[in-house]
Formats: structure tokens, C-alpha cells, sequence
């Protein structure tokens, strides 16, 4: 996204000046190019960060079988951490991941812009480990989609999230130098 801050007294001289380099572009680096950007008044705006939320929703639970699609107010658990989500404008895609088709079936009905991806069986037993999943479902993603800066993770299991408390952690670690909050 660039953004025109030219002034307009010198406007004629500093589109020559681009013109004339724009040329030369093959020879330029990607340093030089934004150097010449901002010498002629062509700044670069911030680039939003992609950041990809999941959603794991496992089928099988010890303790509350299909817990995730058990109604709460009439609807499935996980479609409040959809609603949630689809209000938020910081996230590229929501991705499901579940072993379940169930589950996967109920977010494309509740959303036609959820992403979803079975998940393998063993990625969704009892002794499966989160971050496995999470990283089963970001590969998947990032061959079938495009790479992500951030993944951002949610559990059904916490309905009422607020979209602030949300934002809240995303700037937070977008402020930040840390890998994960």
C-alpha cells in the first residue's frame, strides 16, 4: 500500500526525477527503491500483519462427548468463538482444525469464509499435544493459502471473549519484540 505525500509545487520535478529512475529499476535493490520512494515523496504505509486465527475443536473428549457443538443459548459452543472472531478485523483467515466433520461442517455452515482442514487421528487423541495440531494445521495452511506473520490460537471452551481483550494481546505483541504473549 503506498500513499502520495507529494507536494504539489514539486510535483513536476520530483515525477521526472521518478520517471527517470523507474528506468532503472532492474539495477535497483529493494533498499534503493524505497530510498527513491521517499526521496520523491512516495512513502510506504504501514503493512498489516498476517496473522491467521485457529480454532482447534477436537471431537472426541473424555469427560463431555462433542463438547465443542453442545448448545449454549441455542448454538454450538464453537460458534461463539466464530462470532468473535469473524467481528474481529485483525485476522486474514479463521482456519478450523478438527478430527471431526461434524464440527468442521457446522463452522462452513455458520461461515462460508471459515477455513477448514481434517485433522489426523493422531493429532487428536488424548495424549495429542496442542501445539502439534497447531502446527499440522499452519502447515496445511501456509501450502494452500499464502504464509502468515502470526497464528493467533482460541478454544471453543472460552465463549465469551471479549473482541477488546482480543486486540488488547494482538497490538500487544505487535508492539513488542516478543514471539508469543
Amino acid at each position: 500500500i503506498i500513499k502520495d505525500r507529494i507536494n504539489p509545487k514539486s510535483i513536476k520535478k520530483k515525477k521526472s526525477l521518478l520517471k527517470a529512475r523507474i528506468s532503472n529499476f532492474n539495477f535497483l535493490s529493494a533498499k534503493e527503491i524505497i530510498t527513491l520512494l521517499k526521496k520523491t515523496g512516495i512513502i510506504f504505509k504501514k503493512m498489516k500483519k498476517k496473522i491467521l486465527a485457529v480454532v482447534l475443536a477436537r471431537g472426541g473428549s473424555k469427560r463431555l462427548k462433542n463438547k465443542n457443538i453442545k448448545k449454549l443459548k441455542n448454538k454450538p459452543l464453537i460458534n461463539w468463538t466464530l462470532e468473535t472472531l469473524l467481528r474481529s478485523k485483525s485476522f486474514c483467515n479463521i482456519l478450523i482444525s478438527s478430527d471431526s466433520t461434524q464440527i468442521l461442517s457446522i463452522a462452513r455452515n455458520f461461515n462460508q469464509n471459515i477455513i477448514t482442514v481434517k485433522r489426523p487421528k493422531s493429532l487428536s487423541n488424548d495424549n495429542a499435544i496442542s501445539e502439534i495440531a497447531i502446527l499440522h494445521a499452519l502447515k496445511w495452511y501456509e501450502k494452500n493459502f499464502f504464509k502468515v506473520d502470526y497464528i493467533a490460537l482460541f478454544q471453543p471452551t472460552s465463549p465469551f471473549r471479549k473482541i477488546k481483550t482480543i486486540e488488547r494481546g494482538i497490538n500487544k505483541i505487535l508492539k513488542s519484540s516478543v514471539n508469543a504473549i
